[in-house]
């Protein structure tokens, strides 16, 4: 029964943990076992390259050491060419299609024409965050460059006293690490003072976010899988949330 176990560790040069000795056992004595895998919805995965999670690249081989496990793959986000990349990377010879619908009932959806003009574009949330403070809605703003992130981040920082630095975050490839860190762990918290997150498309899949309310997407995303990625940020406990394009 080891024999497969030190193999595994061997091909994937790791030590598993006993939890992961307990799976692959299950596996080996052919008892009743799944593996869950979130797939898909990645830019990697949309142009065809190496899959961005580490280990994903490596199951098809894991498949073929244990090739009766039944095996589900999920994904929120999945065309039909990263099925085809998904299907060929599992080696899923026999296999189901399970659909479901993507609407949010809790989600309200709304197209606003803008001014050009930052200054006009914006002044409804600095006027917002500034009488409301900390009960003002939690909003993400979506934009397509660091540029307009940087951008509409200064405006509000200038528009607002420094007392309210607290309460803006600026997310993107650029941010130093240790900001995104706090950034991350005040979006989980539904009782942290951060109010309005300005991002790039850096902040999507796997992200999870307690009491978002506002998600506004400044400029059209580049896909349908940017789209469904970016309004399903909204929390599914919130009773509605909003999306403004």
């Amino acid at each position: 029964m080891a024999a497969p176990i030190r193999k595994v560790e061997r091909e994937l040069d790791i030590k598993l943990k006993s939890e992961q000795v307990e799976i692959l056992q299950s596996l080996v004595e052919k008892r009743d076992c799944m593996a869950v895998l979130p797939t898909g919805g990645d830019d990697d995965a949309q142009n065809g390259k190496k899959a961005f999670r580490r280990w994903f690249g490596e199951l098809g081989e894991l498949r073929s050491l244990f090739p009766s496990a039944p095996l589900m793959a999920l994904s929120a986000t999945c065309t039909q060419k990263i099925q085809r990349g998904v299907i060929k990377a599992l080696a899923l010879n026999h296999h189901t299609y399970v659909y479901k619908f993507p609407d949010k009932r809790n989600i309200k959806y709304s197209v606003k024409k803008v001014p050009g003009d930052i200054d006009m574009a914006w002044t409804w949330l600095v006027d917002g965050l500034m009488e409301l403070r900390a009960l003002f809605p939690k909003t993400l703003i979506y934009c397509k460059s660091i540029s307009d992130v940087a951008k509409i981040y200064d405006y509000i920082n200038d528009d607002v006293s420094k007392e309210f630095e607290s309460f803006i975050g600026m997310f993107h490839s650029e941010t130093e690490s240790s900001l995104k860190e706090r950034i991350l762990l005040s979006i989980r918290d539904e009782q942290s003072l951060l109010r309005i997150i300005i991002s790039t498309n850096a902040m999507g899949m796997g992200v999870d976010f307690k009491g978002l309310f506002n998600i506004v997407l400044y400029g059209p995303p580049c896909s349908m899988l940017d789209l469904v990625q970016e309004i399903g940020r909204g929390s599914l406990k919130m009773a509605s949330v909003e999306v403004a394009a």
